[in-house]
């Protein structure tokens, strides 16, 4: 007698239902995997002093255990100055206001000047903030981009010179990455115009009534 070859169930479908909740757990799961991976106890020979100090830990994924490299890079505080007298003066009063800012004392300070300072000059910048030691760099305002004639091109600001206000915008969106200086000291950098003042905490009722207060 032949008997019929029992019927194999047909395969289900997963519904859009199923396949989100599927990629849900996925998702939940490779990110439960990768926290404990990344939150692993670091090595009993680090100190807390150690783990807290300013220094890189490297996770090893072999071992699963942290090591320290010393991160030697710091605030870095950067002004671009001319030998105009004026813009000395300004820098200078710039320069004893970051003492309102409590800087640390590892914070680097960074002139750039575009035109020949004098000793005068530079000893004047340097003793303006005593507290700290600065560095000067020099920055050549008559190079231009490749491809670019500043004798045939025409600019749209005039100022003191015909590019020289261009050249100003030109420094701090990319040449100041340039400086070896800026590259290996600095982790991040503010930038100071000359004509910059830094208050001490305060708070001026100035539009009180209208609501607005300054801080």
């Amino acid at each position: 007698m032949h008997r019929p070859s029992p019927r194999r169930p047909s395969p289900r479908l997963l519904t859009p239902k199923s396949l989100l909740t599927l990629l849900t757990f996925l998702c939940l799961s490779l990110s439960l995997y990768t926290f404990l991976t990344l939150h692993a106890s670091p090595p009993s020979t680090l100190t807390a002093a150690e783990i807290t100090s300013k220094n890189l830990r490297i996770y090893d994924k072999s071992k699963h255990t942290f090591s320290l490299q010393p991160y030697s890079k710091t605030t870095c505080i950067a002004a671009l100055v001319s030998n105009e007298d004026e813009d000395i003066d300004d820098l200078r009063i710039a320069l004893k206001s970051l003492n309102n800012l409590n800087l640390d004392s590892k914070t680097k300070i960074i002139i750039f000047y575009e035109s020949d300072l004098t000793m005068s000059h530079t000893n004047k910048i340097t003793k303006s903030l005593p507290s700290h030691h600065i560095d000067f760099e020099y920055i050549n305002f008559q190079t231009f981009p490749e491809l670019f004639n500043p004798s045939v091109e025409e600019s749209n600001w005039h100022k003191r010179s015909k590019w020289g206000y261009h050249q100003m915008i030109r420094f701090w969106i990319t040449r100041v990455w340039d400086f070896e200086s800026v590259r290996e000291n600095c982790d991040s950098l503010m930038r100071v115009d000359s004509d910059s003042c830094f208050l001490p905490s305060t708070k001026e009722g100035m539009r009180l009534e209208e609501g607005i207060v300054y801080r």
